[in-house]
């Protein structure tokens, strides 16, 4: 064979194998920036390399244009332009302005791109609703009659503070009329730094006047809207109910539940979804009591099945996304696909169902533990707060294709939570598979690229010996 032919063989070889590589990571990026209310995806390109296709790519963000914080430098190869690159920045306030620029640095210099801006989502967790009505009404002179608060959303501890034709600190206002006529009310309820007041009133009328026939109550009417209307595991889902209403009245009360399970008090919520179908049902309630539920089923992302031919063979049960009993939930799909001999990256989404912050560590266990890097991740989360991150898995070059079992242990103060999933392990479909398969099952735990390299000095070394030793032989 030709040893010329051998040596551009190799050289070509570490160029495709780089370029694949980085072309598979540069997939994995979105075209554009993608925000939400508590993180962001930043998206930038290399248009141009000016010929040195090897680069140093990072984002420079902050909350002013001076841009005081920089994201982790990329090294990537540039086979083909534009070449798309990304970073995800965790962790980011709500209803926030924040501005970023993308920079690029090879051995020409440096350069940036444009300062751009967004502002992130405004989310209010748990608005405080107040109303108020009295029962009987009417009521005769000197009969009693009650005024009832219906109070939800806010911190969950409030004070009331009754005024007008009855006062009182407590969540009802109870006395009797001496007098016909029609009395009003006012009521104030405080929680935490939330402040809402309403009125009702209560008709009172003598013994003698006759008493109207009572008027049916009409049931309110839910009407359930919730967006996008295609939904992707993970995506953050927004559940709205102010569309609903009653006919003779008002609607003071609303409860959501997903799969059975209590999740919200409040007109709207945001819930991110795992793979699946989920039974969405609404109840609401009005001012005199009656009540009228809804549901739906939505149906997220795809539905996985496991093949027949599997590497374990037990069963992974499928854990439940959104359980209210659950401090923290950690969503997860079905099955992950991951690729052999390769660098993946999974995203996962972690909820905090408290009304504080709180420390979440997440530990990885399971035959696919030590594909995880790292095999623990520690959060904070702030009160209700949704957080979508990714997690690197590198997998094996040694390893045969089928499903693989990793359990996620979540700690947080007062609780622990298992979780498990399935990670679908396939070879890459190109020429390059069983070369890399076979000198990654020998070498497993060395950078396949400086191996590579190794071999291709070690095999021009002993062209020069054979071309030293034919001169040591002429001269001869």
């Amino acid at each position: 064979m030709n040893k010329n032919f051998l040596t551009t063989f190799l050289v070509l070889f570490l160029v495709v194998f780089v370029g694949i590589n980085n072309y598979s990571r540069a997939q994995s990026c979105p075209s554009n920036t993608q925000y939400s209310s508590n993180y962001a995806i930043l998206a930038g390109a290399v248009t141009d390399t000016g010929g040195d296709n090897n680069v140093q790519v990072w984002f420079e963000w902050g909350t002013s244009p001076d841009l005081n914080n920089s994201t982790p430098v990329q090294n990537i190869y540039v086979s083909s332009v534009p070449h798309t690159f990304c970073y995800t920045l965790t962790s980011l306030q709500p209803c926030t302005t924040y501005y970023y620029r993308a920079a690029i640095r090879n051995s020409l210099g440096t350069n940036y791109g444009s300062t751009y801006s967004f502002t992130t989502r405004c989310s209010v967790s748990n608005p405080l609703t107040v109303s108020c009505y009295a029962s009987p009404n009417p009521v005769n002179v000197n009969s009693p009659v009650t005024f009832y608060s219906s109070v939800s959303g806010g911190t969950g501890n409030y004070t009331y503070s009754w005024s007008g034709a009855c006062t009182s600190y407590s969540s009802t206002c109870s006395r009797t009329f001496s007098s016909p006529g029609v009395y009003n009310v006012n009521l104030t309820v405080t929680s935490g730094s939330f402040t809402q007041s309403t009125s009702c009133s209560v008709n009172v009328i003598s013994s003698s006047q006759v008493v109207p026939s009572p008027i049916i109550n009409q049931p309110p009417v839910p009407v359930i809207a919730f967006s996008p209307e295609r939904i992707l595991p993970g995506t953050i889902v927004n559940f709205d109910a102010s569309r609903s209403y009653d006919p003779d009245g008002q609607i003071i009360s609303y409860k959501w539940e997903i799969n059975g399970e209590l999740v919200s008090s409040e007109v709207s919520f945001n819930r991110a979804l795992a793979s699946g179908t989920y039974r969405i049902k609404l109840t609401v309630t009005d001012n005199q009591g009656a009540s009228s539920n809804k549901e739906i089923l939505i149906n997220v992302g795809r539905t996985v099945y496991l093949p027949r031919t599997r590497v374990v063979t037990r069963t992974v049960p499928v854990q439940a996304t959104t359980v209210s009993s659950r401090l923290v939930n950690l969503l997860l799909d079905k099955s992950y696909n991951v690729k052999i001999c390769s660098k993946n990256e999974l995203q996962f989404t972690l909820v905090n169902n408290t009304s504080v912050n709180r420390k979440i560590t997440i530990n990885v266990e399971g035959e696919a533990s030590n594909w995880f890097n790292p095999q623990s991740k520690t959060f904070i989360l702030k009160p209700f707060e949704t957080l979508l991150f990714k997690w690197n898995v590198d997998v094996p070059c040694n390893l045969k294709e089928g499903d693989y079992e990793v359990r996620f242990f979540v700690t947080t103060p007062g609780a622990n939570y298992e979780y498990s999933t399935i990670l679908e392990a396939k070879s890459e479909t190109n020429f390059l598979t069983p070369i890399l398969g076979f000198i990654g099952g020998i070498f497993s735990g060395w950078n396949l690229l400086w191996i590579l390299i190794l071999l291709l000095i070690i095999f021009n070394a002993y062209l020069w010996y054979k071309i030293f030793k034919k001169k040591e032989v002429a001269a001869a």
